[in-house]
């Protein structure tokens, strides 16, 4: 069983650095997670990584149901990198 990990705000600018260079390790699912699933598949899309191991995903982290949406999807490590990180 693949190695699981989720990146929240994954397609954002520290978030895609992160999954960019994830993206190419065999070993691990990757889970490239935003608030804007168009924007988080387009994301995952340009990546070119095989679609078993990379999937796009639509998480709020400030939505009523993250902990659940994230429980469900059986992460061995979450990254979290979403922002605003300009305050």
């Amino acid at each position: 069983m693949a190695f699981r990990i989720v990146v929240l705000g994954g397609y954002g600018n520290f978030g895609g650095r992160i999954c960019r260079s994830l993206a190419t390790d065999k070993e691990i699912w990757l889970g490239v997670a935003g608030r804007d699933l168009t924007r988080a598949k387009e994301f995952v899309r340009a990546l070119g990584a095989p679609a078993a191991l990379c999937e796009s995903l639509s998480i709020d982290h400030e939505g009523e149901d993250f902990s659940s949406s994230l429980a469900a999807l059986r992460p061995d490590l979450v990254i979290h990198t979403s922002g605003p990180f300009q305050d």
